[in-house]
């Protein structure tokens, strides 16, 4: 007898990323940030844009990012991108039709470029490197922003990693979606 198991609410992930945020490198006032010219992960004097526009000091950019990598956007369902079943080695099927990337494939896309995904680890590479070449300071913040909101998006993915329903192939969300 097997019964659905329960994800993660939004507002879990968002927990479990302060958490590790805080119990991170990141947490060094001494350490990385301010090597980036960043002032800390708590520092309220300094704040970035994430992808909605609104102002958001670092650690609630990450926060933000897992927050909204549950959400949905306009090009498609991200959730159905949450789900790795590696006995199969394949995404969320459902009667084998696959409604969406591999979890690991769409976090990182360290194989290819996946269609409407722009928080990935990849992508994160990118926005980082841009904020520290960017020639404006409002480019800059922007792209730092941008970073830490899809290091959030990316560690969101971790967490759906060590549930069971999101590795064995179990239906916690609406297909219709």
């Amino acid at each position: 007898f097997v019964l659905p198991a329960v994800a993660y609410e939004q507002a879990t992930h968002q927990e479990l990323s302060e958490r590790a945020a805080k119990a991170s490198v990141l947490k060094e006032t001494n350490g990385v940030l301010k090597d980036l010219g960043l002032k800390g992960l708590l520092d309220t004097s300094q704040t970035f844009p994430n992808s909605n526009g609104d102002s958001r000091i670092l650690l609630d950019l990450i926060k933000d990012g897992a927050n909204f990598e549950d959400g949905f956007d306009d090009c498609e369902s991200r959730p159905r991108n949450h789900f790795f079943d590696p006995k199969y080695d394949r995404p969320l099927t459902v009667f084998g039709l696959n409604f969406g990337e591999k979890s690991p494939d769409w976090a990182l896309e360290d194989k290819s470029i996946v269609t409407g995904q722009k928080y990935s680890f990849h992508y994160a590479r990118e926005y980082f490197y841009n904020a520290l070449i960017r020639p404006t300071e409002e480019e800059r913040n922007k792209f730092f922003g941008l970073t830490f909101q899809t290091l959030g998006h990316v560690i969101h993915h971790l967490h759906d990693m060590a549930q069971q329903q999101h590795v064995r192939n179990d239906v916690n969300l609406s297909i219709s979606e």
